[in-house]
């Protein structure tokens, strides 16, 4: 594996963690996730940015010094302005095997937040997997393994204002997204109810019709734009709740779980993450309440499963003839 952290033999050795066995498969895919996260904290120890864990991985970190067992990915977080400086320097930072994008990959298609990549593995994941089953997406851009970054916002505190936010946003994105795919001329199902589907599908192709026929639509990157322009339209603005905003979707039209306290990210504490030690919220409780409840601390096997991974080859390895592989 390409890897530049240096990991222990014993750590690839299969385990049983809190009553669910973690195969050696999985632990070479957390050594590369453990090595992305490596080499972000070193960007941003050299540049003085501040970050945290987030999600799971902050849930890891307080309940597992380490990851999930069942887990198999890694979610960090930063405020917008420590965000804007480390996007200034990321791009000269990270090298082969390593890559940054941001909301555009090289395929152009969205990003809607950032990512950090091993370009020498593979990932793909349920989504994607379900698409190509359906014809609509192929593994004509990346696909490999890789850390989110996401940023965190300020909301208003008046709720009808911040109701008519989400609403703007979410609208937004989807004519982003949809305006988007009529330009490469590519249908990806949406990951929603079986009953809205036809209703996009008929969209996307209406669009794409008009398209055709020399119909001047909008660009997709107009759309999207004022939708980074509206989440970041409170920023100037000394609010006591922020949001992690990269997910504008029905589930959060209403729902508070991606609401946070300004006040729980004051302060830093590290703690113990396998063999790295990694900044935490000093209110990592509260998030954690706000994320999942007041019961996660007890142990619920919810991650799912199915992503395909192979640690030791680029997606582009699967690009070749010959070289096949199957879903399970």
């Amino acid at each position: 594996m390409n890897v530049k952290l240096d990991i222990p033999e014993s750590f690839y050795q299969g385990e049983e963690r809190c009553g669910y066995y973690v195969s050696p498969e999985m632990k070479k895919v957390w050594a590369v996730e453990l090595d992305l996260i490596a080499e972000f904290a070193r960007v941003c120890e050299k540049y003085n940015i501040k970050w945290f864990a987030d999600a799971g991985t902050l849930l890891g970190a307080v309940r597992h010094k380490g990851f999930i067992p069942w887990d198999d990915d890694v979610d960090l977080i930063m405020m917008r302005e420590d965000y804007d400086r480390f996007f200034e320097v990321a791009k000269k930072e990270f090298k082969y095997p390593y890559v940054f994008d941001e909301f555009y990959n090289e395929a152009n298609l969205l990003v809607f937040h950032p990512k950090i990549y091993n370009t020498e593995t593979t990932l793909i994941d349920n989504s994607t997997k379900n698409a190509l089953i359906h014809g609509g997406r192929d593994l004509d851009y990346r696909q490999n393994i890789f850390i989110d970054i996401f940023i965190l916002d300020n909301i208003p505190d008046s709720e009808i204002r911040l109701k008519m936010m989400f609403m703007k946003a979410y609208v937004l994105l989807r004519l982003s997204g949809f305006f988007h795919l009529t330009e490469l001329e590519r249908y990806v199902p949406a990951n929603h109810k079986a009953w809205k589907r036809p209703l996009q599908y008929i969209f996307f192709h209406l669009l794409k019709m008009l398209r055709r026929l020399g119909v001047k639509l909008p660009s997709h990157k107009k759309y999207f734009h004022r939708l980074l322009d509206l989440l970041t339209s409170y920023n100037s603005e000394n609010t006591r709740r922020i949001a992690n905003l990269a997910f504008i979707d029905n589930d959060y039209l209403g729902g508070d779980r991606v609401i946070q306290k300004r006040s729980d990210y004051n302060d830093i504490i590290y703690l113990p993450f396998e063999m790295l030690t990694i900044p935490v919220p000093s209110g990592f409780e509260g998030i954690l309440n706000q994320l999942y409840g007041e019961d996660w601390r007890e142990f619920k096997i919810t991650h799912n499963h199915g992503t395909f991974f192979d640690p030791e080859r680029p997606y582009t390895y699967y690009l070749e003839d010959g070289h096949h592989f199957e879903f399970k």
